[in-house]
């Protein structure tokens, strides 16, 4: 309760709760107009009858913000973590989320670069350089995108190019060996012809280390390129664009919570230095996989996208095709009990490719027709080779390995429609049908003992399996402009996620059934309002959603084997909530901008596994636990981010900037775990930045510091059974502490 008096407190004495602004244009002396295209189309953020968090690309800079994970520190009610502190992000927006370290599954959240879809969230490590914004789009999302999802999207708005010949450079050196870098150039190479080059490099910053020898790990080694050509024929427009990346730092490692009974090396004490974590390969794993034994957790991956947009303009519609090809090689080494012990360690060679196509045909702005429309189709081609390997030599005596091949076929149609009944009311309806064929082509699991020679247990082979879908969802809304600044809105929407499959270490058959599709009615209420003479916004949104067969971690009983962990449908649950969001310009140069969010979700019906009453000794007997009206898993019930920005004159042509932003993420409840050590504490985060430079802002100096009162906080927390008598490893994921140093950026 302390951390949510701190936050009433607050906001409060800051009068406001809100985003910050992005894509702004000013608007007299007060509040900034922020441009979205939430909807496919140019609008003012208050226009839009959307719960959507928008930002720029120097707020993301100003903040800190330089991977897709840091994002939740600007937006409420999102949380982002790292599976197992790898590359793997795990997303969820008001509760709604899906928690899998494989890469094979489609997340509740759509990730969009330029409006190209990422159905597989870990390419989107990489997409945050050269931004001219982002957008935060609260509920299900469909009769507008590529994909569908019940969670939300995210999407990233590249910087275009430009007429004029521009170029700039921003550089950063930070403690521990940090820098960064980051450049641009822009023109026109002809009449018709424009282009664009943007590259950012990575390097240094290591923050842990290794509690036997004091070995660092923590490195960045990333880099990434992106080129955009533009060429104006007219009415034709044709954009081309390649963005290429690779990706060699280190890995993130565990520190123990808990006393962790080894098999081959007695009893590990929990670390009392959070930062402290260990690693180890067996000689076994090291030689089937080319590691080396001292290997410390690393990723080593490479990625590449080339993706053509071609709009033509018919005067009163515009056809849109964007036809796009995503891969990536990741090859990335794990160590998940966090020490030196061999017990779980984890190689993925994944290889994802996605080729996808989408058509649409919109209306123009017309501002004498009542009617605005879009209409679209949208197929993609996946397919996902990943060969996952696992070191278990002290827990079980054996290494693992688990390949497989998934390919997935999606169909769509979509469209939505917008009418103006009168100068204050409108509505809005869109509908999607979508045909999804997902098959998982092959999958096994072999136990490989080191013996002479070595024997090799096939667990299982699965026989091929498939995740059909065949889905209508949709949206209504309606909308009724009380005044030229002030918005009411209500809507009915419906959101469907792919089923799929449980792709790990696979012991039991019925852990390769497939897992059905989720869907999820979101009914939402909401204000936006520009109040007190255009110095103040106040947005609010209330939601309420009704959950079917949605998709978590959970366990089968095998009668012949054991329990075995495997993704599940729960038949019903819900979840409920708000946010209000505000920006305060109370004086010219000073932007006071804020967000609170709040959300409770409840299983309403659901018959789990009860781990702790069953009988695990073959034949196996399960219990069960009937959790209807329990909490649903990890779900932080507040959030809160703030921001403050001041920008003055400080001497004849000279500019003081200063930007500071707060984060707060409520606990979450983990017990569904076993125990209470798997739940997460509350925090705070604070980052703050000064700068200064000339009036025209061709260049600029200045400092920061990120986590700048050194918070001690966990991403997340995790537990396995580390061997057959049931002793476990627990562990947490520390996130980074305090950052700080120097930064400067000129711009021609």
């Amino acid at each position: 309760m302390n951390g949510l008096k701190s936050i009433l407190y607050i906001s409060a004495a800051a009068a406001c709760l809100s985003t910050a602004p992005a894509n702004a244009q000013n608007e007299s002396d007060g509040l900034e107009v922020i441009i979205v295209n939430a909807q496919r189309r140019a609008e003012t953020l208050q226009e839009v009858p959307v719960a959507v968090s928008a930002f720029s690309g120097e707020d993301l800079t100003s903040s800190g913000v330089f991977s897709f994970n840091d994002i939740e520190t600007l937006v409420p009610s999102l949380e982002i973590e790292s599976a197992f502190g790898g590359g793997q992000p795990q997303i969820r927006l008001r509760g709604v989320g899906f928690d899998d370290y494989a890469a094979n599954n489609t997340p509740t959240v759509g990730i969009y670069v330029d409006e190209v879809a990422y159905p597989f969230p870990i390419m989107s490590q990489a997409a945050l350089f050269d931004l001219q914004q982002v957008e935060v789009l609260r509920g299900p999302q469909g009769t507008l995108y590529g994909r569908n999802t019940t969670g939300g999207a995210v999407n990233f708005i590249t910087n275009k190019p430009t007429e004029e010949l521009t170029a700039g450079l921003r550089t950063e050196f930070g403690n521990r060996e940090r820098w960064q870098a980051e450049a641009f150039i822009s023109g026109s190479l002809d009449e018709r012809v424009k282009a664009r080059l943007a590259v950012i490099t990575e390097q240094g910053g290591a923050w842990q280390f290794d509690r036997e020898d004091g070995e660092e790990l923590g490195d960045a080694d990333r880099t990434a390129a992106r080129a955009m050509v533009d060429v104006d024929f007219d009415e034709l427009q044709i954009r081309l664009t390649g963005h290429y990346y690779y990706d060699k730092s280190d890995g993130v490692g565990a520190y123990l919570l808990a006393p962790y009974v080894t098999n081959g090396f007695g009893t590990l004490q929990p670390d009392t230095n959070t930062r402290a974590t260990g690693w180890g390969v067996s000689a076994p794993f090291a030689a089937e996989t080319g590691l080396s034994e001292g290997d410390a957790p690393f990723r080593d991956n490479e990625g590449y996208g080339l993706n053509a947009r071609i709009d033509y303009d018919f005067g009163s519609m515009t056809l849109t095709s964007l036809t796009s090809y995503e891969s990536l090689d990741r090859r990335e080494f794990n160590d998940w009990d966090g020490t030196a012990v061999p017990a779980a360690e984890t190689l993925f060679n994944s290889e994802p490719r996605v080729f996808a196509q989408e058509v649409r045909l919109a209306s123009n702005p017309d501002t004498d027709s009542p009617l605005t429309w879009i209409v679209g189709g949208y197929y993609s081609d996946e397919e996902l080779t990943e060969l996952y390997q696992s070191d278990f030599q002290d827990s079980f005596g054996l290494t693992a390995r688990t390949p497989y091949r998934q390919e997935a076929r999606t169909l769509a149609i979509f469209g939505q429609v917008d009418y103006q009944i009168n100068e204050k009311l409108s509505a809005t309806l869109g509908l999607r049908y979508e045909d999804e064929n997902r098959d998982l082509v092959s999958l096994s699991t072999t136990g490989i003992v080191p013996v002479d020679p070595p024997l090799e247990l096939l667990f299982v082979n699965s026989e091929p399996r498939e995740a059909d879908l065949s889905q209508v969802s949709g949206k209504a809304s309606v909308q009724y402009q009380l005044s030229s600044r002030s918005l009411l809105y209500g809507s009915i929407s419906r959101g469907v996620k792919s089923g799929g499959f449980t792709a790990f270490n696979t012991l039991s058959p019925p852990q390769t059934a497939p897992f059905s599709h989720e869907r999820l009615w979101a009914f939402e209420i909401g204000s936006k309002n520009d109040l007190i003479d255009d110095t103040l916004r106040v947005n609010v949104a209330a939601f309420y959603y009704d959950y079917r067969d949605q998709q978590i971690q959970g366990f089968v009983v095998d009668p012949t084997f054991a329990a075995v962990g495997r993704t599940i449908n729960v038949p019903s649950s819900r979840i409920f909530g708000f946010e209000l969001e505000t920006v305060w310009t109370p004086v010219d140069g000073v932007t006071l901008s804020n967000a609170i969010g709040w959300k409770k979700g409840e299983f309403q019906e659901f018959q789990d596994v009860d781990l702790a009453n069953s009988d695990l000794d073959c034949p196996c007997s399960p219990a069960f636990i009937d959790r209807s009206g329990e909490d649903l898993p990890n779900i932080a019930p507040w959030s809160y981010v703030g921001s403050l920005q001041v920008i003055q004159p400080v001497v004849d042509g000279w500019t003081l900037q200063f930007d500071g932003n707060w984060t707060y993420r409520d606990s979450i409840d983990r017990t569904r775990l076993g125990s209470e050590i798997f739940s997460l504490e509350s925090f705070w985060l604070v980052n703050a930045q000064v700068s200064v430079g000339p009036e025209d802002g061709l260049w600029q100096f200045g400092v920061f510091a990120r986590n700048l009162t050194n918070t001690d906080y966990d991403e997340t927390r995790n537990f396995f059974i580390s061997d057959a008598n049931g002793n476990f490893v627990a562990n947490g994921y520390r996130g980074r502490p305090r950052t700080y140093g120097l930064r400067f950026a000129i711009r021609y």
